[in-house]
């Protein structure tokens, strides 16, 4: 290998006659790289903004199943106090109509 690299005296204008394309190459690839990783940005926060929309439905649609559950579980308490009061009002209706027809009482529910 031969390290005499300027022996002419022509160093510097080769050097700049090969720099010159590599620094075009390396522009021309910063300038690719800037534009991909700006291309990866933008999708990146597309994809961003439809997760939060599809999160804030979610968020949505859980509030409204809460709220209905609620309602429901409200509903079936309301149901359970009537039928207690069913019962015992036809516990008392038996009773009266026992005393009255003179039979023996029937047995007592748990």
């Amino acid at each position: 290998m031969n390290l005499r690299v300027n022996q002419d005296g022509k160093f510097w204008d080769r050097f700049v006659a090969s720099a010159i394309p590599a620094a075009i190459g390396l522009t021309i690839a910063g300038i690719v790289w800037w534009r991909d990783a700006s291309n990866a940005d933008s999708r990146a926060s597309e994809a961003i903004g439809r997760i939060e929309l599809r999160i804030d439905k979610v968020e949505v649609e859980a509030r409204e199943a809460r709220r209905s559950a609620a309602e429901d579980r409200q509903k079936t308490v309301e149901l359970a106090a009537d039928m207690r009061n069913v019962l015992r009002s036809t516990s008392r209706i038996e009773t009266l109509l026992d005393r009255w027809m003179g039979a023996p009482p029937s047995p007592s529910r748990p």
